[in-house]
């Protein structure tokens, strides 16, 4: 179980909901834009009881290792080439004067780059808080629930405004996956207050047709 301290608004703390659970995985999203993965295993007794990103930070940063190893500047470079390429898809949702389309997937070495649109056909310019990508089972765990599994970005633009009538792009990429049975990559878009959110899902058909970039 995890929650922000209320008086600190830069501590998180975490405790186990039960003795003894499976290994699961913790990530931690900060404002400067870095992503911290942690195993988390449950102890009776931990080794340490606070850690300090800052210094972690110092120490190592956390990385995804790929097969075909690429820097900052080539993967901004893929990304504006995905974004000035020509749009191939038309899956979209809509929700209250505000249009979520994917473009087109582009396959580069070990990544997925999808690139999305969002138009916003109101007067109010769209907020955006925070965007969600993640794994879902489409067969239901339980009556009435599904099985989620977090998927961290390898990058995503940092859109935060949507001005009212106007356009903008965005794109996430992602480690290089394929869909079995019934599961679908879903993306969330949440903006600030919960008014309007919006979600797109992806099939493994729909990965099947990425274009080489």
């Amino acid at each position: 179980m995890a929650a922000k301290e209320k008086e600190m608004t830069n501590v998180l703390k975490i405790r186990a909901a039960k003795k003894n659970f499976s290994p699961t995985s913790l990530h931690a999203f900060t404002q400067d834009g870095k992503v911290y993965a942690f195993e988390i295993t449950y102890a009776e007794h931990p080794l340490s009881f606070t850690y300090d990103l800052r210094k972690l930070d110092q120490k190592e940063k956390p990385l995804l290792l790929l097969e075909d190893k690429i820097s900052d500047d080539e993967l901004r470079h893929e990304v504006e080439l995905v974004k000035v390429s020509k749009p191939f898809f038309g899956r979209s949702v809509h929700r209250n004067g505000i249009k979520l389309q994917l473009r087109s997937i582009f396959i580069s070495g070990d990544r997925l780059l999808f690139d999305f649109e969002i138009s916003n056909k109101s007067n109010l310019s769209l907020d955006i808080d925070f965007v969600r990508t993640f794994m879902q089972d489409q067969q239901k765990v339980k009556r009435s629930s599904f099985q989620d599994y977090e998927m961290i970005p390898l990058f995503k633009d940092s859109l935060r405004t949507v001005p009212g009538h106007s356009k903008s792009q965005f794109v996430i990429v992602m480690p290089k996956f394929t869909l079995s049975g019934q599961k679908q990559f879903r993306i969330e878009l949440f903006e600030k207050n919960e008014g309007r959110n919006l979600s797109i899902q992806t099939k493994n058909r729909e990965l099947l047709k990425s274009v080489n970039l």
